[in-house]
């Protein structure tokens, strides 16, 4: 299995793109103005063109999902909504409303059923993919926004999060 890579593109000083690369060999580009736009890395760079409905602000973070072929993403929309995406169709098939606050990070974990996200708010939410509706627990800890989170490479339920005063916290699921 190839790595998982993500970069981030920046436009005119301006973080307006962010890609995602899967295994599969397929970036796709989410933008906080425009489609969905994959492309697909085999014989040739084909661009494909989704229409959808897209966040309403900047795209913050977006990441894969380690086994199905889906994306998350969270932005700083008015009301901070996470969306998973079919990248296949650009369709927005799922919205939270998890955070009071710009979604900053978030991570599948690599069972594949669980999400973790960070906000502005402060804090961490742990969702189940297969109900995501209702948010499985609430992490706080952080005094200031909560940035980036990371899931440990072999103990499933450890990851740990970054916040905007330099605090690296570590976290049980459970």
């Amino acid at each position: 299995m190839l790595p998982l890579v993500q970069i981030k593109v920046v436009i005119n000083e301006a973080p307006d793109y962010f890609l995602a690369m899967c295994p599969q060999l397929q970036v796709t580009r989410l933008s906080r103005k425009g489609p969905v736009k994959r492309l697909t890395l085999e014989q040739k760079l084909d661009l494909i063109n989704h229409a959808k409905n897209g966040h309403g602000a900047d795209v913050k973070c977006v990441h894969w999902h380690p086994q199905k072929g889906l994306i998350i993403s969270g932005s700083k929309d008015n009301q901070q909504p996470i969306k998973l995406w079919d990248p296949k169709t650009g369709q927005s098939l799922a919205t939270l409303h998890a955070h009071k606050s710009t979604v900053m990070d978030l991570k599948w974990n690599e069972n594949g059923n669980w999400l973790i996200t960070a906000s502005r708010d402060h804090l961490l939410k742990l969702f189940d993919l297969r109900n995501l509706s209702q948010e499985v627990q609430t992490f706080r800890g952080h005094k200031k926004e909560a940035s980036s989170v990371a899931w440990h490479p072999v103990h499933e339920g450890l990851f740990c999060s970054g916040g905007s005063d330099g605090a690296i916290m570590f976290w049980h699921v459970g």
